[in-house]
């Protein structure tokens, strides 16, 4: 059987489940792959209340029991304003890579100078995950300016899904889908992954699980995703087995369960995957040995099936 070009959507959601405390933060090297940077401006007023002064001068005259005063009032006026605050901050967002696994973070400069800056595309940096924040060691100004911890939000992390791929006879029907979906037609991608998904098709499940879970073509649901996410897994697709075991992690789609996660990315990451080492190591640390010996035992009690030969 050839080796065919890649089929697969690069969009691959997959949730790293993240620790608060310290001895779980995760050191790092990353790649800059890309980056971008939007300007937000906010204009606020406010008013100034107005002002009135009155100022009298005169002279007066007393002939018997009569006073009689001449006096000149002027009177100065201050209308109300109000006036106009424009506030601007940039949002940096950086593509940075590590291990196969790809990290959408963000970071948001206030003010001129500060130490949120888009990286340089190709440049390493050393790196640390918090929770859904990343720490990175940087350079102002070049990389022979002052050294920064720049903190990062995390908004996507998701593996890198290119890969050659072994095809069925069947699954070489793809590639109308694919081409449908390069040219934004979900529609026509997703009626065409359907009717290879109905037929057992693990690619096309997992093309399909990828729809649902962004709102391509069909109506967005993660629970529509775990279904065809889990049917890919069953017949050993690893990277529905990597998307599976991360949706278990993060309670997408599906009722939060940590031995369930470790079970499927345990099975991906025995087959040389980084991205589930990565994963199921982090998952082993909030589980009880009790936990990763079940977790393990299920993974060993996999048995992989085809679903043409269910029928």
């Amino acid at each position: 059987m050839r080796k065919m070009t890649p089929l697969i959507p690069l969009s691959v959601a997959v949730v790293l489940v993240c620790f608060a405390s310290d001895k779980n933060r995760q050191s790092l090297t990353v790649r800059a792959v890309t980056h971008a940077s939007r300007v937000n401006e906010q204009t606020s007023t406010y008013t100034t209340p107005g002002t009135s002064n009155t100022n009298c001068s005169g002279t007066g005259t007393t002939n018997g029991g009569t006073t009689t005063v001449a006096a000149n009032c002027q009177t100065t006026s201050i209308p109300p304003q109000t006036n106009q605050i424009t506030t601007r901050t940039i949002d940096v967002k950086d593509l940075v890579e590590s291990n196969g696994i790809r990290y959408t973070i963000v970071c948001t400069a206030h003010w001129v100078g500060s130490n949120c800056a888009p990286m340089v595309d190709g440049d390493l940096f050393q790196a640390e995950i918090d929770g859904n924040t990343m720490w990175i060691a940087a350079r102002k100004g070049g990389n022979q300016g002052k050294q920064a911890r720049i903190k990062y939000k995390i908004l996507d992390i998701r593996p890198d899904a290119l890969q050659k791929s072994d095809y069925t006879t069947a699954a070489r029907a793809l590639p109308p889908a694919l081409d449908a979906y390069q040219k934004g037609d979900y529609v026509g991608a997703a009626k065409e992954w359907h009717l290879m998904a109905d037929a057992g098709d693990p690619i096309a499940q997992f093309n399909l699980g990828l729809l649902y879970l962004d709102g391509h073509g069909v109506p967005q649901s993660t629970a529509e995703a775990v279904n065809w996410f889990r049917r890919a897994a069953e017949q050993d697709y690893t990277l529905a087995q990597h998307n599976l075991g991360a949706m278990y992690g993060s309670g997408q789609g599906m009722e939060r369960d940590d031995v369930q996660a470790y079970k499927w990315l345990n099975i991906c990451a025995a087959k040389g995957n980084s991205g589930c080492v990565t994963q199921r190591d982090l998952i082993a640390k909030k589980l009880k040995p009790a936990q990763v010996a079940e977790g393990q035992r299920l993974a060993t009690d996999f048995k992989p099936q085809k679903e043409a030969e269910k029928q």
